[in-house]
């Protein structure tokens, strides 16, 4: 991962645009200014995942949802599920919220690291840290994203356990249940949980 010289490049953008004047207050707003924004629309994605029905695709066929209800609908067609059916969707649903709700919440911590990173970089630089201080410091930081987003993919096998039980129970879902053993695999390996 090549960090530093991406940072170095930042903190000397930022130092030829920034008066050196009041950069470390400059820096200080900008940064809370982009964490705030990224906050807001966390609050968003957020907010939609838990009052919007999830899209759910499988490749040639038509869309498939799951409301907050657990109503499951298949090209915009509510499917007619006894109450254990629907139980079972609204299941499944929850997993897939869970899995969602913790990858946002890696991601604004991401997101605060690469502002954080970015301001660390300038002062960095500003105050005479080398790049290999600046790069070991991110690197510290980001250790501890890395183990956040690895435990995502130990989520998945319960994801797919209620995927089989829908699917077992509405036999119209099973195109719609893709999470396997090969994709848990994948995603052990590259740390990249795929939902689609």
């Amino acid at each position: 991962m090549r960090i530093c010289s991406s940072l170095q490049q930042l903190a000397l953008a930022a130092a030829l645009i920034l008066p050196l004047a009041s950069c470390a207050e400059q820096q200080a707003d900008l940064s809370a200014r982009i964490q705030d924004q990224v906050r807001t629309e966390m609050g968003k994605a957020a907010e939609k995942l838990a009052n919007e029905p999830f899209t759910l695709n499988a490749e040639g066929l038509p869309a498939a949802s799951i409301g907050t209800d657990g109503v499951l609908s298949i090209d915009g067609k509510p499917l007619p599920l006894t109450p254990q059916q629907q139980a079972l969707a609204l299941q499944y649903r929850q997993q897939i919220q869970a899995i969602a709700s913790e990858g946002m919440q890696i991601g604004l911590q991401g997101a605060e690291l690469g502002v954080g990173a970015a301001a660390s970089a300038l002062g960095g630089v500003l105050s005479g840290k080398d790049a290999g201080q600046i790069e070991a410091e991110v690197e510290a930081k980001a250790a501890g994203l890395k183990q956040a987003a690895a435990r995502l993919c130990d989520r998945l096998p319960a994801l797919m356990l209620a995927g089989q039980a829908l699917a077992a129970a509405v036999p119209e879902f099973a195109p719609y249940a893709s999470v396997n053993d090969k994709s848990i695999e994948q995603c052990r390996k590259d740390g990249q949980v795929d939902l689609s």
